[in-house]
Formats: C-alpha cells, structure tokens, sequence
C-alpha cells in the first residue's frame, strides 16, 4: 500500500473513532436527560415493544428522509465534480491527491 493509502486509510479511521465517540457521548447524555426527566426506572413501566414499535415509525421516517436529502445531495455533487473534471466520490476522495 503506497503512504498517501496509508495515510489515508489512518485518516479514514481517526474519523470513524471520532464518530464512534460522538455518538456514546450522545446515548450517554440522553441517557442522563431521560433519568432526570422521566426517572431512574421509568422504562420499567412502559411496553418496551409499543415504544419500539413508535420509535421504529419516527426512524423510518428520519431514514426516508435522510434517503431524499443524500440522493439530491449526490446527484447535486455529480453535477459539480463532472463540471470540475473530477470523478465521483468514491475512495480516492479520501485521499489527498483525489482533492
């Protein structure tokens, strides 16, 4: 593997640390705001299967969603990078010389 795949390959992998964090850090906080609103115990009295059931619903609506912003999104970053004279995204955006 040449230095510039390794280095982007240790970039790529800082990143997904960093997002990893971010996102304990997140359950953790919610975790912490949910115990002070609701309680210590409070999952106890709920049907866990009907929340899931609720949250399963607002998921998929987040992920349709999302769906319609990334696919206007990439078809919008085609349009540039074809006009630039670049290729589309793909593992050599990760790399220095793919900029």
């Amino acid at each position: 593997m040449s230095d510039e795949a390794t280095e982007a390959v240790a970039d790529f992998n800082q990143l997904t640390r960093e997002a990893s964090e971010v996102f304990f850090n997140m359950m953790q906080e919610r975790h912490v705001m949910g115990e002070e609103k609701y309680g210590p115990i409070k999952f106890m009295e709920v049907n866990t299967l009907e929340e899931a059931l609720e949250e399963l619903a607002d998921f998929g609506n987040y992920v349709m969603y999302t769906f319609m912003k990334v696919y206007v999104l990439n078809l919008q970053l085609k349009k540039l990078l074809s006009k630039e004279g670049h290729e589309p995204l793909g593992a050599a955006s990760f790399m220095k010389s793919g900029q």
